[in-house]
């Protein structure tokens, strides 16, 4: 496929290619549009090859106008990469030392990565500063999804890059599309700030909202079809309450959806569940990794816990889905005393156990199909205050603001740093994450980093690898 010129139908509220333009559209509140070029062209610039332990870019616009923009691609577990691999969906945003308030815009951008070239293909307000406007592709090369914020409600928008049709709106979020393309999942993206800032979408000053504590019958998680766009309740807060018993309601907590993946064969589904309380209570939150059925109707839901909270109430973050689609990988601390490390199990919770009991985990990791190879990054103060005399007593250090881009072989035991890059010091709520994502070949690794100073999209090529 080719792109087109830009047709009617695609939203752009700014023509401008310069500056940025603001208008009050409450008290105390300004719309500020995201105004870069709809097309610019797009450099791979090799990122440092005298030290780099495989080749290295970082996709560069070139149009003077579009370097000051911020880009970023979704998150670790989310390919970017279109299911050609030609294209590289990435949202590109005016500003990254904020968050985003509501009526702000971002723009959902598409990498042309054989011709070079950067296209403006959407406009949003639903996005943040760790997952950008999750934009994520559909089941082949025409259809991207994102999320926007329309009449109030954040919803997924489905988007044609052909431009033969208009942009349209679903009535359900995507905080994740199935890989084949049929349905999206997630939870409410106002609520998601409830627990996490960056990862939902800007509410209305004044107008957050927030649920009474217990757990929900009316919110949960949306299963949105990506066909006819209706969306429904395929499990309620209350559901999930049931399955992990009494004490998921006790205590004066509340009950909250977060991060929701499918996995690669598109029937099951990895549900985050984070119990919070009030803030003087002294109580920390609790956090469980769920399982369920992506059915078509409700009666196929049947639940699983694949780690409990007794295993995340010790140091540990970030389940992903193995690309078997039958196994869940995450950081998690297996001893009381011992070190957070890179763990496994099953869907349904069983033979929970580290993928290596010498390596240290950290980040976001995920395995390619054969589970020999295992990428990560590291947040600055896992590095600082957890890594450093593992790495040491390997004689390695890093460049200061830079964390390592960790690549795991774990038949060898050994790890290497892919490269090390600057992700500006930040911890808390505006930081840089990396994000390494695999391509669906799982040859190259898509990722974020700050280079030069300004969020930029990169990419690592590791072809070379035996058995990749």
């Amino acid at each position: 496929m080719s792109y087109s010129a830009p047709v009617a139908g695609l939203r752009h509220f700014a023509r401008s290619s310069a500056g940025l333009l603001a208008r009050l559209i409450a008290p105390g509140v300004h719309e500020v549009c995201c105004p870069g070029p709809v097309e610019s062209a797009v450099a791979l610039r090799r990122y440092r090859p005298e030290s780099a332990a495989f080749p290295v870019w970082t996709l560069e616009p070139l149009d003077a106008a579009a370097q000051t923009y911020q880009y970023i691609h979704t998150f670790f577990d989310i390919c970017p990469f279109s299911p050609s691999q030609r294209y590289l969906a990435v949202t590109r945003m005016p500003y990254a030392d904020r968050q985003p308030v509501y009526g702000d815009t971002a723009d959902v951008c598409v990498i042309d990565l054989e011709n070079g070239t950067l296209r403006r293909l959407y406009t949003t307000k639903g996005w943040a500063l760790q997952l950008g406007a999750q934009a994520q592709w559909g089941a082949d090369d025409r259809t991207l999804y994102t999320n926007d914020v329309i009449d109030g409600k954040a919803v997924a928008v489905r988007l044609d890059l052909t431009g033969e049709t208009p942009p349209r709106a679903l009535q359900g979020p995507a905080y994740h599309v199935a890989p084949d393309g049929r349905f999206a999942i997630g939870p409410a993206l106002d609520l998601m700030n409830a627990t996490q800032i960056g990862y939902g979408v800007p509410e209305r000053p004044g107008h957050e909202r927030r649920l009474p504590s217990g757990a929900s019958a009316d919110e949960g998680l949306w299963r949105t079809d990506c066909t006819d766009g209706g969306t429904r309740l395929l499990a309620s807060l209350a559901d999930f309450a049931d399955h992990l018993g009494e004490s998921a309601g006790d205590g004066g907590g509340t009950l909250y959806l977060f991060h929701s993946k499918v996995n690669a064969a598109s029937d099951r589904i990895m549900q985050v569940l984070r119990r919070v309380y009030p803030e003087g209570s002294g109580r920390k939150t609790q956090r469980w990794v769920v399982t369920l059925e992506a059915g078509e109707d409700t009666a196929g839901t049947r639940m699983a816990t694949a780690v409990g909270s007794d295993i995340l109430a010790r140091r540990g973050h970030h389940p992903n889905w193995h690309p078997d689609g039958r196994q869940i990988i995450v950081n998690a601390t297996p001893l009381p005393d011992g070190p957070m490390l890179f763990c496994r199990a099953t869907a349904a919770g069983d033979d929970f156990a580290p993928l290596s009991e010498t390596i240290p985990g950290s980040g976001h990791p995920s395995l390619d199909p054969t589970s020999r190879y295992l990428v990560t990054d590291t947040y600055p103060f896992e590095l600082q205050r957890y890594l450093t005399p593992y790495f040491q007593q390997r004689g390695i250090g890093f460049p200061a603001n830079e964390v390592p881009l960790r690549l795991v072989d774990l038949a060898a035991g050994a790890e290497t740093a892919i490269c090390t890059v600057n992700t500006l010091g930040i911890d808390g709520p505006l930081r840089l994450d990396p994000h390494p994502a695999w391509s669906r070949d799982f040859k190259r690794v898509c990722f974020n980093g700050a280079p030069d100073g300004r969020r930029r999209v990169m990419i690592a090529d590791l072809d070379s690898l035996p058995g990749v």
